[in-house]
Order: C-alpha cells, then structure tokens, then sequence
C-alpha cells in the first residue's frame, strides 16, 4: 500500500475541529457589519418611509440566516455538503474559506439592495450580477478544492 493510501485512510473528517483565525475573524465580523447596516437601512426606511416592501423584507430575512448560517456550518465541516469529497485538511481549510468568503457575499448584496430602497433585486441586471458574482465565487473554490486533492 502507498503512503498516500494510508493517509487517506487516517483522515477523518467528523475528527477535524476548525478554531478561530485572524482571517475567519476579519470575514465573520465584516458580515456582522454589513448585516448590521442592512437591517438599520431596511428597518429606517421601512419604518419612516415606508420604501421597503415586504416581500424585499422576507428575502432579505432569508438571505441573512443563509449567510449565518454559512458562518455557523464552516465551524463544523463535517456538515459541509460539497460537491467534491474532501480528503485532506487543505480541502477542508479551502471549504471553510469559502463559506465565508460566501456569507460576506450574501451579506453585501442585501446591503445594496437595502441602499437601493429594496428595488436592486427586481431588476434583471442586478439580479443576473449577484447571482453571478455568487456562482463565479463558488466555482473558483470548487476547483481550488479540486486542486488541493492533488497536492
């Protein structure tokens, strides 16, 4: 048996535990901001102005416990549902990177689109390009994950 079989014997990933970085740090609190200045744009305008409608309100509700939840799962990456197997500890790093970099995403676009009165997401262009940003971003992880197999 190689060597390389029997370390991917050994990995388990229910055995890995993530702990807090300076990167994980800097990612989870920028979310928190933008999630913060979301909901204070949302609620003010909503409030005084009545220029948030409430289906805007159910999407961003929804989109902002994706993005908690993005941040919540990367702790535990056996509940990571990826494309790919991941068989090595660079593969999980590269994986809790990206629900981060994700939840940072999701944050920013509801932001924009609580700055824009509610109104950005109705719109074809803005649409296609968040969900664009989003896929583009998944994509890039998936074939760093892939490359990271070989190493």
């Amino acid at each position: 048996m190689k060597q390389s079989d029997q370390s991917q014997e050994k990995f388990d990933i229910k055995k890995i535990k993530v702990g807090r970085t300076i990167e994980g740090t800097i990612l989870e609190a920028i979310t928190v901001m933008l999630l913060i200045g979301t909901w204070v744009i949302a609620l003010t305008k909503h409030q005084f102005s009545g220029g948030m409608q409430n289906e805007w309100l159910q999407a961003a509700i929804i989109i902002s416990i994706a993005a908690i939840a993005l941040l919540v799962v990367a702790y535990f990456p056996r509940y990571m549902k990826n494309a790919h197997q991941l068989s090595n500890i660079r593969q999980v790093l590269i994986s809790v990177r990206s629900f981060r970099v994700l939840a940072v995403e999701f944050a920013l676009m509801i932001l924009c689109n609580a700055i824009s009165g509610g109104t950005m997401l109705g719109q074809p262009f803005w649409t296609s390009t968040a969900v664009a940003v989003i896929i583009i971003t998944c994509l890039i992880f998936y074939l760093l994950i892939i490359r990271a197999k070989k190493e």
